[in-house]
C-alpha cells in the first residue's frame, strides 16, 4: 500500500490518459508559497482520498523546509485494524 500510494503521489497528474486524475497537479519549480501549500495538502487528501485500498485518512502532516515539503499521512487500509503512516516527500 505504501508504495501504490507514492507512486500515485509522484505521478503528475494528466501523465496517464486512462486515468486523467491519477497523480497531483504539477508542483514541481513552482516556488513554496501559502497558495501553492495549499494547493498540494487538497490535492493529496484528494489523491489520497481516489486510493481504493483506503478505508479512512486519520491524519495529515506537513511540514515545510525552502523547497522540500514532507507530508505524513496516517490511512487505514480497507480490512486492517491497525493505521499505517506513509510518509511522503516533494521538491
Amino acid at each position: 500500500l505504501k508504495q501504490a500510494v507514492q507512486l500515485r503521489l509522484w505521478t503528475e497528474q494528466g501523465a496517464f490518459s486512462l486515468a486523467p486524475n491519477y497523480g497531483l497537479p504539477r508542483s514541481i519549480g513552482l516556488k513554496n508559497t501559502a497558495a501553492n501549500a495549499s494547493l498540494l495538502r487538497v490535492s493529496y487528501r484528494e489523491a489520497l482520498r481516489q486510493e481504493t485500498r483506503i478505508r479512512d485518512i486519520a491524519a495529515l502532516r506537513y511540514r515545510n523546509e525552502g523547497d522540500l515539503v514532507e507530508i505524513d499521512a496516517d490511512v487505514l487500509p480497507i480490512g486492517e485494524l491497525n493505521l499505517q503512516t506513509i510518509s511522503t516527500a516533494l521538491l
